[in-house]
């Protein structure tokens, strides 16, 4: 199947289509949904709130980690967890690497709870101890989660930190990862700053991947690597997100695809986004490793926002190609991966090189 790209609005577009690139460029500073702490709680369907700061060993303004992990593996199905703004601090949760706050859902007796709620007060910052998570075997990041099923996580006014800078090595210490999840939103969060990508999701097993994941109105950015890599999933939702300011680590994009050949990218839709100012390019599809025995490519793209991008002149060699969006190979002249990727009202601009550079066969995706 061929790639569908929706360029010709670009060029000559209808009143139609103009106005949509005229909304993504006026409209970038992407608005919020209304969604409160308290509108939902009065809504839930929970059994139970739990509030984190008054679980044993309670909040500790200087290390907070056992307070923060305790409260979500004390929780049971149906139930909200509360991360608190306690009174009378300045909202930081300072949170210790070398895996506590690693989340599973299928880990013996630390095995978490699957339809959680767990909500982010406004004004919550949760802050890595960066010197913690020096952990290099990939293991080491601030909010992972495996195995989870039917979480929601909410973080309007609230964010997630992390220096990428702390540690000189390493491009790995995610912020949030999710592994082999399914049946996850999460809405409303600032991500600034991690030794590797804002948010990860794929899998640990070759054939695995993450299915059924929403993201909403949030902001991922300064991030080592990427802002978001995608290794496997399917069923992926992103609307009114920016990933911006990737520096540091290569690729140092926007947003990454890449897995094995047995990984997949199916029903993934992209909408009202924003890349910028990032080390290399705004979006980049990684491919070479799958083939026409993967699973067919279904990606897509409406209202997309790329500028400003190759921040970083010394990621100049020639793997890495000069484009604001680079779609790569994946397999060869016979054996060439499947599928489409579709881009509809998308607006390139105020890019170094060029805007999009392909490197496929002709009868591949």
């Amino acid at each position: 199947m061929d790639i569908i790209l929706l360029f010709l609005s670009m060029l000559l577009p209808s009143q139609s289509s103009s106005q949509k690139i005229g909304t993504i460029e006026k409209d970038r500073n992407l608005k919020v949904e209304s969604t409160t702490i308290s509108q939902h709680l009065k809504k839930r369907y929970t059994t139970k709130t739990i509030y984190a700061s008054k679980i044993a060993p309670g909040y500790n303004h200087l290390n907070a980690t056992a307070c923060f992990t305790n409260a979500i593996k004390s929780a049971n199905s149906g139930d909200t967890v509360v991360i608190d703004h306690v009174k009378g601090t300045n909202g930081v949760w300072f949170i210790a690497g070398r895996h506590p706050n690693w989340f599973d859902g299928k880990k013996g007796r630390d095995r978490v709870a699957d339809n959680l709620t767990i909500i982010f007060e406004k004004g919550v910052t949760l802050r890595a101890i960066d010197r913690t998570y020096d952990d290099e075997s990939g293991l080491d990041m601030l909010f992972r989660l495996e195995n989870i099923s039917g979480w929601k996580i909410m973080g309007y006014g609230a964010r997630f930190e992390m220096d990428k800078d702390a540690l000189p090595e390493g491009e790995y210490r995610n912020a949030i990862a999710l592994y082999d999840c399914k049946d996850i939103v999460i809405e409303g969060l600032t991500v600034d700053g991690s030794g590797g990508d804002g948010i990860y999701i794929g899998s640990r097993h070759p054939e695995g991947f993450s299915e059924n994941i929403t993201l909403n109105n949030m902001v991922f950015k300064n991030h080592r690597r990427q802002g978001m890599s995608v290794l496997s999933g399917q069923n992926i939702l992103v609307k009114n997100v920016k990933f911006n300011g990737s520096l540091g680590r290569k690729p140092m994009s926007g947003l990454d695809f890449e897995g094995g050949a047995r990984h997949r990218f199916v029903n993934i839709m992209f909408k009202n986004v924003e890349f910028a100012h990032n080390g290399y390019t705004g979006i980049l599809f990684a491919l070479s490793k799958l083939n026409n025995r993967s699973v067919p490519l279904d990606v897509k793209f409406e209202g997309v926002y790329i500028f400003d991008n190759w921040k970083e002149p010394g990621i100049l060699d020639a793997k890495y190609k000069k484009a604001a969006l680079v779609l790569g190979m994946g397999g060869g002249a016979s054996t060439a991966v499947q599928g489409s990727i579709t881009f509809n009202s998308i607006l390139i601009k105020n890019e170094k090189f060029d805007g999009i550079f392909t490197l496929r066969h002709h009868d591949s995706y």
